[in-house]
């Protein structure tokens, strides 16, 4: 009987290239699965902050302060318009692997700022050939007088939009501006106010929603 041995001798640069390669292409496949099973509860939870936001500004647009400020029809509910705005700027994108890395995950929210916001139909009306400008007023004028000769009485009154304040011009006005309890800045506003503590989540509920696929792979 005869008997033949053969050793399989690997190259270790030529395998561990191979084994990089196969890593790369399972982790791109998986952030691929990853990004559209994770995108809608990610959505949902941008929105559930902004409509929990610390100051009520959402609710204050809807039932309370802000919609007799603004004269909003009972109904309108404006905020959920600006809430479904910024979720959609939304962008989840899978990174290519470099040299330094198998590949990632880049989440973009609000990429250029909030300005966009302001060129929304929403954000502003005619009110008898006046533009009430409400949502540049509510994010960006602080605490500033905006209309220096009106001010606004609370009344119930068939006369107004929101049917329980209007906006007068007394000779003596003390003027006009946004409530300091929801005003804000370019820079410190609803909106960023309420996503302020976001990231971390994100990127956490990113890194759970990764390992968890990864352990079927």
């Amino acid at each position: 009987m005869a008997s033949f041995k053969y050793d399989v001798r690997l190259d270790e640069q030529q395998f561990a290239l191979a084994v990089v390669k196969e890593l790369k292409q399972t982790l791109r496949s998986t952030i691929d699965r990853l990004l559209v099973k994770i995108r809608p509860s990610l959505v949902e939870y941008i929105e559930n902050k902004l409509r929990k936001d610390p100051s009520d500004t959402y609710y204050s647009l809807d039932i309370g302060q802000l919609r007799k400020d603004f004269g909003f029809r009972p109904g309108e509910n404006v905020g959920e318009r600006v809430v479904k705005a910024v979720s959609s700027s939304i962008q989840l994108n899978a990174l290519g692997p470099t040299s330094a890395s198998l590949g990632g995950i880049r989440l973009s929210l609000l990429k250029g700022g909030i300005e966009f916001l302001l060129d929304k139909n929403f954000g502003a009306y005619d009110s008898n050939g006046n533009t009430v400008d409400w949502l540049k007023w509510l994010l960006t004028a602080g605490d500033s007088i905006i209309i220096a000769d009106y001010e606004v009485i609370y009344k119930d009154t068939p006369r107004s939009r929101s049917g329980y304040a209007l906006m007068i011009s007394p000779k003596m006005s003390k003027g006009f501006r946004v409530d300091p309890a929801y005003s804000g800045t370019i820079d410190d506003n609803w909106i960023t106010r309420a996503l302020a503590a976001t990231e971390v989540d994100m990127l956490t509920k990113l890194k759970e929603g990764l390992e968890g696929l990864l352990k079927w792979v």
